[in-house]
């Protein structure tokens, strides 16, 4: 629920303030971690972007860690776009490695990174709502499926085994996997061509079952022990639209995407701006309005619904 739809990255940048994606997180040979990411915000009337890479240091905030190219000081990227609206920003964006739907708040990195460490992690991974969204944020930037592993005396003879990328009437590179001292297995060329078919149906059906509705689900709550995290707490210059964490006694997590009845017109307006067929035709809906952003109004608002039923779509997790 951290993440932003499009209508609310482009108010956040005509706002003046900063948005930011991870790309990605990767263990090098000498063990350090490499951290890169792209942040979009505004300047001298236009919109800039600019990639980040930086090598990760234990307790340091990762704004402050030092960059991998030692002409930086302390990571603070290099310009790779200026725009002269927000809209086209974004869009342009997701040419250049970004998600359309993967962008944070500035100060929300943290999170994101947090997630990809998890993912790191084998033998104690927790697939949470946010780790999906990571996954399916790194399924996205690779070359599209189907991929096919392609083995010699297997499958033919001619050449070296391989696995072919994507639909056979796109020319894309083939990949040609080896170990460094050891001999590659045939396996590994299947696994990491089904696990690049299966990944974003896997999250699919793992996102469908947890949506499943439990037998006690539609009741009401308890709300005794309720605790609910409002983003505008947390992030600065926050008052149209946020997300909210809404944690039950028992363990459930819920989450929600608010908007104040104000940010209607201005998400409208930036949805008809944008250049698509259907644009300005409908919007996908937030999951509550409020009339602002204030804790006394979102409690109330939350309070008085887990006292009737709870949304089957507001759920994020199960009782842990």
């Amino acid at each position: 629920m951290r993440h932003l739809s499009f209508e609310q990255v482009v108010a956040a940048l005509n706002r003046g303030r900063t948005v930011e994606q991870l790309l990605g997180r990767h263990v090098l040979p000498d063990q350090k971690v490499l951290l890169r990411w792209i942040s979009a915000y505004p300047s001298e009337g236009t919109i800039k972007a600019s990639l980040h890479e930086v090598l990760a240091v234990e307790s340091t905030p990762v704004h402050e860690s030092g960059a991998f190219d030692l002409t930086e000081e302390h990571g603070e990227g290099r310009i790779i776009g200026t725009w002269q609206s927000a809209d086209k920003a974004i869009a342009d964006l997701t040419t250049m490695g970004a998600v359309r739907n993967k962008w944070v708040n500035f100060g929300v990195l943290t999170d994101e990174l947090n997630d990809a460490e998890k993912l790191d992690k084998s033998g104690n991974l927790e697939l949470s709502a946010s780790a999906l969204d990571f996954l399916e944020s790194v399924e996205a930037r690779a070359d599209p499926a189907p991929w096919s592993s392609w083995v010699e005396g297997r499958d033919g003879l001619g050449g070296d085994s391989f696995i072919m990328v994507g639909p056979h009437n796109q020319d894309l590179e083939d990949i040609y996997l080896h170990r460094d001292t050891t001999t590659r297995s045939n396996n590994e060329l299947d696994l990491i061509a089904l696990a690049r078919n299966y990944l974003m149906p896997l999250i699919e059906e793992i996102r469908a079952l947890r949506l499943a509705v439990p037998d006690d689900l539609g009741a009401k709550v308890d709300l005794d022990g309720v605790t609910i995290w409002i983003e505008a707490e947390e992030v600065q210059d926050v008052d149209d639209f946020c997300n909210v964490i809404v944690t039950l006694g028992d363990g459930r997590l819920y989450g929600l995407n608010v908007w104040t009845f104000d940010f209607f017109d201005t998400a409208r307006s930036h949805d008809g701006a944008e250049i698509t067929e259907l644009a300005g035709v409908y919007m996908q809906p937030p999951d509550l309005f409020v009339s602002d952003l204030s804790r006394e109004t979102i409690e109330k608002a939350i309070h008085h619904i887990l006292s009737r039923q709870i949304p089957d779509h507001w759920v994020l997790a199960e009782t842990r």
